[in-house]
């Protein structure tokens, strides 16, 4: 017998009976958590997708008429590349100033030493006691990027050194929300479909490094130590490379149609 079914015959026998406050079943209705959209960022998974976002950054910056529009549609634009070269955390990469990257004549650093916030750790007196420093590294894209950016800053603003990168209009270094913000509002002007956020582009960087290593397998262990994963499955998993495979394996068992 179904619920319904029990739920009838029951009403119908406390009707009869003048007493409908004592059968009634009473179904319920706590406790069910209403299930909501994954807060999963995915990655950028190939060149087009790539070059549609860049594209999507650089004609706002390219349409921008005034010093404050241009100002801010440059760092954005300069962000993006940056992000998925550098392969940093959001609240990480949004902190980074000149000096991280830069020597005091403006020459690219050869070792650029850097600590991740989240490898900090604190005594109770708030002192830094342990911190694990990483080794930056980019490619041309990401000197080409931040060369053009430093260049209109020295021509249109005053840059030191120990500035921050990328800056509010206020001048303070733009908060990881914001540069969040930005990115998911560009990726829907760009038409990109899955959700990529701050965290989605350090997975690109990953995506990107496996794909285009010429050693796949070595290219993860690379990768798996520069996010100091537990495992090789983690990075997998991680820089999407996990579902992508999933997904192709599942499209060669298709044969009916």
């Amino acid at each position: 017998m179904t619920a319904l079914a029990l739920y009838k015959k029951e009403t119908r026998t406390t009707n009869n009976n003048n007493n409908s406050n004592n059968n009634i079943i009473q179904f319920p209705t706590h406790g069910r958590k209403r299930v909501g959209q994954s807060t999963t960022m995915d990655c950028l998974h190939n060149r087009d997708e790539i070059i549609a976002l860049y594209n999507e950054f650089k004609v706002k910056y390219d349409n921008a008429r005034t010093v404050a529009k241009q100002r801010t549609a440059l760092r954005n634009l300069t962000m993006f590349v940056c992000s998925i070269t550098i392969g940093l955390r959001g609240g990480d990469f949004c902190s980074l100033r000149w000096s991280d990257l830069f020597n005091d004549d403006w020459t690219f650093k050869v070792n650029a030493d850097f600590v991740p916030e989240k490898t900090i750790r604190y005594n109770e007196h708030g002192e830094i006691v342990k911190a694990k420093h990483v080794r930056l590294s980019w490619n041309t894209d990401m000197e080409h990027a931040l060369i053009d950016w430093l260049n209109w800053k020295m021509k249109n603003d005053s840059v030191d050194i120990n500035d921050h990168i990328f800056t509010s209009q206020k001048g303070d270094g733009l908060t990881m929300k914001a540069w969040y913000k930005i990115v998911e509002k560009t990726r829907k002007d760009a038409g990109i479909q899955q959700k990529i956020g701050t965290h989605g582009l350090r997975k690109t960087m990953a995506n990107q490094y496996i794909k285009n290593a010429e050693d796949k397998k070595e290219a993860i262990m690379e990768v798996c130590s520069m996010f100091n994963h537990s495992d090789l499955r983690v990075t997998e998993r991680y820089a999407c490379i996990e579902a992508e495979n999933i997904s192709d394996n599942k499209e060669r068992m298709a044969f009916l149609y």
